[in-house]
């Protein structure tokens, strides 16, 4: 082969192999790049889901406070409707007139007189 040709071709494999590195080195820098970003998104998802599992234990408490809450309500209800409805029957008792719905006779007994 010619010198010359030998001598081109040896130049130009020199500069595809340089071009070659280049980009290798460039592709190794954008892995290296994005495994640090990747690191740190993987710590923001923790940081998320630390703050997610947080949440779910408020809501959590909360509802049982609710729940405690409206049961006791609940009972409180039922105790005072107990309690009207003793105090209902004694009234009805004491007039003699259980037939007699109460609301009539709370009017008959203790409404305003008009004469």
């Amino acid at each position: 082969m010619d010198q010359e040709l030998i001598a081109y071709l040896e130049q130009r494999f020199v500069a595809m192999e340089r071009k070659m590195d280049e980009r290798f080195d460039q592709v190794n820098e954008s892995i290296h790049r994005n495994r640090i970003l990747l690191e740190e998104t993987r710590h923001e998802v923790q940081i998320v889901a630390e703050g997610v599992i947080g949440g779910v234990e408020q809501v959590q408490s909360l509802r049982a406070d609710v729940e405690r809450r409206l049961i006791e309500f609940q009972g409180m209800i039922v105790q005072h409707r107990r309690d009207n409805d003793i105090r209902l029957s004694l009234l009805e008792e004491r007039s003699g007139r259980q037939g007699q719905a109460a609301l009539e006779y709370i009017k008959e007994r203790y409404g305003r007189k008009t004469t």
